[in-house]
């Protein structure tokens, strides 16, 4: 406390030093110009006895101020600092929004199958040809939406990903099996001479929009093309094509050996179970010809297949 009141007795000392000072050098020229001279010196005085009276009020006022100086200078250095950071951010950040434009519009491009507005866009400007909508959706996805082949050869020449995903989690190859385009299908098909490999693809959920697509074929060329599937999506997609009633899909199902045909799903229901359910004997018929196929099993209610057929056959 002491040393505190001792500091600030030491700046009130060297206000009224200041004060004094001023009022001695100021030339005879100034006072005699001045009529009020004497009144201003005399109310230099009174502050001068005031100030002598009150060296610590005064001392704390004068650090106060300091502080209040010494914060607000600290703010408009900081104010300063920012600007100036702002203004070397400013040329980047118009870089990243014509990017983003120009990126947007290779997406729309792709997603109306405008082959000369994509050959426009990479041919004159520098194109990020994965850049990701606010979909998620790659110029490759949109193309593969649309149907376009031209676009999507195009694309594929020009190293798109092709396991790149949308907000759907879908792939250009799923897009183009869920939208039927059989052209861009084969395109997107991973196969060797396109460098194209199923390492980063969802095999399991490939093959079940195939499946659910009811198109044979389209089942067909993923098998030609070696897809990549673990057993229990195979399974996942032998009950979804038992429930679509697709006997055609089904029979190319069973023809592979991987498939467990005994597959449950979340309910415990299988695909003979599902064919039960739906009163389908043909899909039954082909099941049973399984020796594998175990009629046993249970639901997650405790049913087997024929109590499940038995049931529904009644209603």
């Amino acid at each position: 406390m002491e040393q505190i009141e001792f500091f600030l007795k030491t700046i009130s000392k060297k206000i009224l030093f200041i004060l004094l000072f001023f009022s001695a050098v100021v030339p005879s020229v100034m006072q005699a110009s001045l009529p009020n001279w004497a009144a201003l010196k005399n109310g230099a005085v009174k502050i001068t006895s005031f100030l002598t009276k009150h060296e610590i009020a005064v001392g704390a006022i004068v650090v106060i101020a300091f502080v209040w100086m010494w914060k607000k200078l600290k703010e408009v250095k900081k104010k300063l600092k920012e600007s100036k950071e702002a203004k070397k951010r400013e040329p980047k950040k118009l870089e990243e929004v014509k990017k983003i434009k120009l990126n947007a519009k290779l997406v729309k491009a792709a997603k109306n199958g405008d082959l000369k507005a994509v050959v426009s866009l990479f041919e004159t400007e520098n194109i990020d040809i994965n850049w990701k909508d606010d979909f998620g959706d790659t110029a490759l996805i949109t193309a593969a939406w649309r149907g376009s082949l031209e676009v999507v050869e195009f694309l594929l020449k020009h190293n798109a990903d092709t396991s790149q995903k949308n907000e759907c989690n879908n792939t250009a190859l799923i897009t183009a099996i869920h939208n039927r385009h059989l052209g861009v299908i084969k395109l997107l098909l991973p196969t060797e001479n396109i460098g194209i490999s199923w390492e980063n693809h969802d095999g399991g959920r490939t093959l079940l929009a195939a499946v659910q697509s009811a198109r044979p074929e389209f089942v067909k060329l993923l098998f030609k093309g070696k897809v990549s599937v673990d057993q229990e999506s195979m399974g996942q997609a032998l009950i979804a094509a038992v429930e679509e009633g697709i006997p055609d899909i089904v029979k190319l199902l069973l023809l592979e050996k991987e498939i467990d045909i005994n597959q449950q799903d979340d309910y415990g229901i299988t695909a003979l179970m599902t064919a039960s359910l739906k009163s389908h004997s043909e899909r039954v018929e082909l099941l049973l010809a399984r020796n594998e196929t175990n009629v046993n099993l249970k639901t997650d209610d405790a049913l087997t297949s024929l109590e499940i057929a038995a049931i529904f056959e009644n209603k």
